[in-house]
């Protein structure tokens, strides 16, 4: 089983957000990291994220990032289900990101 993560890895204001993608094969522990496309501010991501807002503008954007985040782990996590786990690595969640933003 597969878990992902979305991170904001930066010090500039507004900035993609960082995929981590964590699994567990033959009792060894693999994190994999890439970069979406999904740029947030920081103040939004540290203070507004997570937060209950009764401000109908920041409620809409919660809706939307959070739709954004669960499209991109779904795609990720039923690729990760179809692939050989002994190939997957950064290249391969790269490719995947890039495949969700431009479908072959």
């Amino acid at each position: 089983m597969a878990t992902i993560n979305f991170l904001y890895r930066s010090t500039k204001d507004k900035a993609n957000l960082v995929i981590r993608l964590l699994y567990r094969f033959n009792d060894t522990d693999f994190v994999i990291g890439a970069n979406t496309k999904l740029e947030v501010s920081k103040h939004y991501w540290s203070k507004q994220h997570k937060k209950k807002s009764k401000d109908i503008d920041i409620t809409n954007q919660q809706n939307e990032v959070n739709n954004e985040l669960n499209k991109i782990e779904n795609h990720i996590l039923k690729n990760f289900n179809c692939f050989d786990v002994n190939a997957i690595n950064k290249k391969w969640l790269q490719t995947e990101i890039d495949y969700y933003y431009n479908p072959p």
